[in-house]
């Protein structure tokens, strides 16, 4: 880094001095100089650029030992100060600390939560999904129920409509058969006009043997 700059510095310097060509053309009065003498203010120039180059180079060596004495060999009120950033570094970890650990605790206990909640919907899913299977059962069987007795009222249709039939077939001869005698009876009312006799009671036969002595004794 140093050599760098010298080199800077020395390039600096050397666009710096003016040329031969330059003096002739910037002054044409003015007396030429010796390329002699032109080389001794280089080397001299050159001289004094090193010159201020070392010194501040050695200031700056002085100042870094200086400092790697200080790192090397702190004082007490550096040690104090440091031990002040450190303990300002370690409250600040600890407080950090808690309060992740005070996250940590919320978390969990959210999380404890959700997961108490979760079971509590499984459990209610798996007793609505068994409930389910219990109605659909039911229903099953409940229609299968309804299906037997609209199977059985069918049945017991047909066979009511059957024995009606079969009332209505073995009546029918009977009712032909009874009507002319009906007819029979009817005519004959109609041609008897004959009027009915009393049947003769028990007081008529009395009077009747009490008047037989009578009339043998006129």
């Amino acid at each position: 880094m140093a050599k760098r700059q010298l080199t800077d510095l020395i390039q600096d310097e050397a666009k710096k001095i003016p040329t031969p060509a330059q003096d002739s053309v910037i002054d044409v009065t003015a007396t030429a100089v010796k390329p002699s003498e032109q080389k001794e203010d280089k080397e001299a120039k050159i001289s004094d650029i090193k010159a201020k180059t070392e010194t501040e180079n050695t200031e700056n060596i002085e100042e870094e030992e200086k400092n790697n004495s200080k790192r090397t060999h702190p004082t007490k009120a550096d040690l104090e100060v440091t031990v002040n950033d450190l303990n300002e570094l370690l409250t600040e970890a600890r407080d950090r600390q808690t309060n992740l650990q005070q996250e940590i605790d919320n978390l969990q206990s959210t999380l404890s939560e959700q997961q108490a909640k979760s079971n509590a919907l499984a459990k209610e899913l798996q007793e609505a999904k068994t409930a389910a299977i219990h109605l659909a059962d039911a229903n099953s069987q409940l229609n299968a129920e309804i299906n037997t007795l609209k199977q059985e009222k069918a049945e017991f249709e047909q066979e009511k409509a059957q024995i009606a039939l079969v009332q209505q077939t073995k009546q029918k001869p009977a009712q032909e058969t009874y009507k002319p005698v009906l007819h029979h009876k009817k005519s004959y009312h109609a041609f008897d006009r004959r009027p009915i006799e009393p049947l003769p009671t028990r007081e008529s036969e009395e009077q009747k043997e009490n008047s037989s002595p009578m009339w043998l004794l006129d």
